[in-house]
């Protein structure tokens, strides 16, 4: 079994957002000046891998920035922008083929920008697929 990738991970949040507010723009790593409002911007943080013999448990918080269309009057857009986000990383992602628990949200501001985010762990498997073939006949002594 193959294991999700960060960048699978990252785009099914992406998706998600934009699922939910398709006419805001979700920027790239690159976030400086110059940027469109509104905006989101999704970063992954607190990256772990805690591997052991036979599965591998990996953690993470996702942050989600969201930067309102007027930066001096943003309270009533960031309010309906943590609602929706409550409502659409509610209790798990899909990510492929896999449906991941969301432990928590947690939403505060900075600066006149939303800070909105969540963590959660999931299990991989780490047994490998066998790559040779199986044995189908083994022949001893007389006979099979």
């Amino acid at each position: 079994m193959a294991g999700l990738t960060l960048k699978q991970i990252k785009k099914a949040i992406n998706e998600a957002v934009i699922a939910k507010y398709p006419e805001i723009p979700v920027m790239s790593n690159d976030v400086k000046e110059g940027f469109p409002r509104p905006s989101f911007f999704v970063q992954m943080e607190d990256v772990t891998a805690d591997n052991r013999l036979y599965v591998s448990e990996r953690s993470m918080t996702v942050r989600i920035y969201f930067f309102p269309k007027d930066r001096n009057k943003p309270n009533a857009e960031m309010l309906d922008k943590i609602d929706g986000l409550q409502e659409v990383f509610d209790l798990n992602i899909k990510v492929e083929d896999r449906s991941i628990t969301i432990n928590e949200t947690n939403a505060d501001t900075a600066d006149g920008v939303l800070h909105f985010d969540f963590s959660f762990m999931y299990l991989e498997s780490r047994l490998k697929e066998p790559t040779e073939p199986l044995m189908a006949e083994i022949e001893y002594g007389d006979g099979v």
